[in-house]
């Protein structure tokens, strides 16, 4: 079987025998055990002087058509120079290793193909047009460490396969219309610290797998349409600090065991089936800072140890055993306010919280010491709710930086220190 990119055909077994064929412009031979070199290639500019091995150069090549390469906010150097030049490319010993493409106007489906970039590590393709479904190709990547494709089109299952992505720390599919129960497979990355499905269309209940991630420490599932009892399994998570499940269909109590996530430092629970009384082991949640359960019919327990310890939470919920319905929200208003990241400092990776008090368009923007943009994380109309963007800097050097939350006229600023 081969597959097709465009001109080329593309043996799966590359890595380890035979040859590609280039139908009508050459041949790729195997010079050595794992080199390959293009010997005519006449209709791909720039392959000559890839200095890649393998396909790699090839399936970049099958990407930049599938997502209308030519109108890419930045296509810098794509198909005339070395891929070790073109914008956003990164390679190591003659393999592709990172992706940056995010905010860059990619349009169309994902190739299947680009679960064949073996030594791929980090793959960053949020904020941009694509649609159709996630490959189930992606899961071949057994050395992605970093798969964000969020605030896109996408559609249809998160796929099965991303569960044998053993390597995988930071999944982001937020901002999509994915559909379908969130797979079992999930549960198998091991290795995951970041995870986010918000603001999708996810059902179903929540797998209790996902109570088998040791190293989690931030998981939002916010904004979908999940349902059931929340799996007492989540309670294993004792590394997490942050923990959104608002606006779902989520049914019964909440459960005891939850007061073991003595790691926790915000828990969102609001608009939600939720019932019966706040159990008092949540008393033991000494670091809980942001406490959001309004919209439930979830009471407060008047134990005196449970209201002193309540004092002590930043709470959007009213005082006593008042149940609010969701339509008394206007009871219960949210005020405008920008969170402190966390973690700060950070070394590559932080999240930055913040809640919207009335509709209007919301700009999220992070600035180096200079007062330089370096990158935009919100810029869309959003409604009154809690929200919460990821800001990553790894192609940042070590310092202060500043991160801004407007609304209309209203602005707040709040500093960050990233470390090496």
């Amino acid at each position: 079987m081969t597959q097709t990119i465009n001109d080329v055909d593309l043996y799966p077994a590359y890595q380890y025998q035979g040859c590609y064929r280039l139908r009508g412009v050459g041949m790729i031979q195997r010079l050595t055990s794992a080199v390959f070199v293009v010997v005519a290639v006449a209709s791909l500019p720039g392959l000559l002087q890839a200095q890649v091995q393998g396909p790699d150069s090839l399936i970049l090549v099958k990407l930049y058509r599938t997502t209308d390469g030519p109108s890419w906010n930045n296509n810098a150097n794509w198909l005339t120079g070395p891929v070790s030049t073109w914008e956003g490319v990164m390679v190591e010993e003659n393999r592709v290793t990172e992706l940056w493409l995010n905010h860059n106007n990619l349009k169309g489906s994902i190739p299947r193909v680009l679960g064949y970039l073996r030594d791929l590590r980090i793959l960053y393709m949020s904020s941009n047009k694509l649609d159709g479904q996630i490959p189930t190709e992606l899961g071949r990547l057994a050395n992605l460490e970093v798969l964000w494709l969020e605030s896109n089109r996408l559609s249809g299952s998160i796929p099965k396969e991303i569960g044998d992505l053993i390597s995988l720390e930071q999944l982001l599919l937020g901002s999509n219309q994915l559909t379908d129960e969130i797979p079992e497979e999930m549960g198998y990355l091991q290795n995951i610290y970041l995870l986010s499905l918000t603001d999708n269309e996810l059902s179903g209940s929540v797998p209790a797998s996902l109570g088998n991630l040791p190293r989690i420490t931030e998981m939002h599932l916010s904004r979908n349409q999940l349902s059931g009892v929340l799996p007492i399994e989540l309670s294993n998570l004792t590394s997490l600090g942050h923990l959104s499940f608002d606006e779902n269909n989520f049914t019964g109590p909440i459960p005891p065991e939850l007061g073991k996530l003595t790691n926790l430092e915000r828990l969102w629970i609001n608009t939600n089936g939720f019932s019966g009384t706040l159990p008092h082991e949540l008393t033991d949640l000494t670091k809980l800072r942001w406490f959001a359960f309004y919209a439930t019919g979830l009471c407060e327990s008047l134990d005196a140890s449970f209201q002193a310890w309540l004092q002590n939470v930043h709470l959007v919920q009213s005082t006593g055993c008042t149940n609010v319905a969701s339509e008394d929200l206007a009871d219960v208003p949210l005020e405008y306010a920008l969170e402190q990241n966390y973690p700060n400092p950070f070394n590559s990776v932080t999240t930055i919280s913040y809640s919207i008090a009335e509709t209007g368009r919301v700009e999220l923007k992070a600035y180096n010491i200079l007062g330089e943009l370096v990158e935009t994380m919100e810029n869309r109309v959003l409604s009154s709710g809690m929200y919460w963007s990821s800001f990553d800097a790894s192609g940042l050097t070590a310092g202060i930086y500043f991160y801004t939350l407007s609304v209309g006229d209203l602005s707040w600023t709040r500093k960050m220190v990233v470390v090496r």
